[in-house]
């Protein structure tokens, strides 16, 4: 009788034991998920703060952009060679605005370029937004906006600057701390694009697309110079931006009326798993841009890249008439 009550014992703890390894299993089961579930939220508030955030900077410094026929307002522009590697076909801009205080007045230079740091030939590694800020009062004498009248077909003060100023302080290969005037705004930045508005909303045709309309000359791959001769369309009609003859117009020195920024993101996890990035398409006018940032999503998923984020923001600008710098 004792042996039989031993063995029932040893029965229900068994049973218990079962049912106790069960219940801790599907509890485990459950922790993992919820885990996985916190993380995955974690990844999307970071992708998408610093998606905001990013575009918030450049749409703050953007809207205070200034134009006169000595100031200059250009989208990708040839820069110096040795720059560290430029995301083929992601946008840049460039622009001069009133950001910082100094002897020699407030108007400064400011930009944004988008770099890759990786072995050369993949599309890997560390994707890097960056700002390029001139101060007027620059000891290196980057500030040469009045060194002569802005270039219909590019711009002097960009292209003339040495490769280092495109440099952050204590990056491989400056040869002076002091020489470097641009700073990483983030590393989770994979592609960035930017098309300049007219004031009825409609995309302004490229130059570097109509280099041969009206004489023109526009070296590519410039999108835009408000030095370049053209005419605005008139409020509410449907026409575009007309480049116009060199020889017979004076250089527009118009700003656009608003500019689009687009740019993806993705977390810092994902970034230091050394993902594989896919290549920004080429658009041969910016009528496109929307289909090949929906192919770079669509591309960065397909390569894995879940965290991937798209975030858009429309920039209007203070002013289209020149203003005394």
């Amino acid at each position: 009788m004792k042996s039989w009550k031993n063995a029932f014992t040893l029965v229900e703890l068994l049973v218990a034991m079962s049912i106790f390894s069960l219940l801790l299993v599907i509890l485990l089961l459950m922790l993992g998920e919820v885990n996985r579930a916190w993380v995955a939220g974690e990844r999307r508030v970071e992708s998408f703060q610093n998606g905001r955030a990013v575009l918030e900077l450049i749409a703050r410094e953007l809207a205070q952009a200034a134009i006169s026929d000595k100031l200059q307002f250009v989208q990708d522009p040839n820069i110096a060679a040795g720059v560290p590697t430029l995301v083929p076909n992601a946008s840049s801009l460039f622009w001069q605005a009133p950001l910082a205080s100094s002897t020699k007045g407030n108007l400064s230079v400011a930009g944004y370029f988008l770099t890759r740091v990786d072995p050369v030939g993949t599309h890997s590694g560390q994707y890097q937004l960056r700002r390029l800020h001139v101060a007027p009062d620059n000891a290196n004498n980057y500030f040469r906006i009045y060194d002569a009248a802005p270039n219909a077909s590019n711009a002097p003060w960009i292209s003339a600057l040495p490769a280092d100023a495109f440099k952050e302080a204590g990056e491989a290969g400056l040869s002076s701390p002091a020489n470097a005037a641009s700073s990483v705004v983030s590393d989770g930045i994979l592609a960035f694009w930017a098309r300049c508005l007219d004031g009825n909303g409609n995309p302004i045709p490229w130059l570097s697309s109509s280099a041969t309309v009206n004489g023109n000359t526009a070296a590519a791959p410039l999108k835009f110079n408000s030095a370049a001769h053209f005419q605005a369309p008139a409020a509410g009609s449907t026409d575009a931006v007309r480049y116009t003859d060199p020889a017979a117009t004076v250089p527009a020195h118009r700003l656009p009326s608003a500019v689009e920024l687009t740019v993806v993101t993705i977390d810092s996890r994902a970034l230091q798993q050394n993902p594989v990035i896919p290549q920004i398409e080429a658009a041969t006018t910016p009528d496109q841009v929307p289909s090949k940032i929906d192919k770079f999503l669509q591309d960065a998923r397909a390569n894995g890249l879940t965290s991937a984020r798209v975030f858009s923001t429309t920039v209007r600008l203070s002013s289209e008439t020149p203003v005394r710098p």
